[in-house]
C-alpha cells in the first residue's frame, strides 16, 4: 500500500500497523529494477529495528515497454 513517505519511522509504523504486532511472520521484500540502493536499505533497516527477524528478498524485473 501507498505510504505518505519513505521515512523509516513512517515505514516503521505501517510494519506494525500491516503486522498487527506479530514478528514473528515472514516478510518479503521485493525491490524493482528502479529502486535505489538507499531506499531498499531504508527498508530493511526498518524492518529490523521493527524486530522482524524472518525477511526474504527478491527482485522484479523492469516491465517490458509495449
Amino acid at each position: 500500500r501507498p505510504l505518505v513517505n519513505a521515512q523509516l519511522d513512517t515505514l516503521m509504523r505501517a510494519l506494525e500497523e500491516i503486522s498487527a504486532g506479530d514478528r514473528d511472520i515472514s516478510l518479503i521484500l521485493i525491490a524493482d529494477a528502479d529502486a535505489t540502493h538507499q531506499s531498499v536499505v531504508t527498508a530493511m533497516d526498518a524492518i529490523g529495528q521493527s524486530g522482524f527477524s524472518r525477511l526474504s528478498i527478491a527482485t522484479r524485473k523492469p516491465e517490458e515497454e509495449n
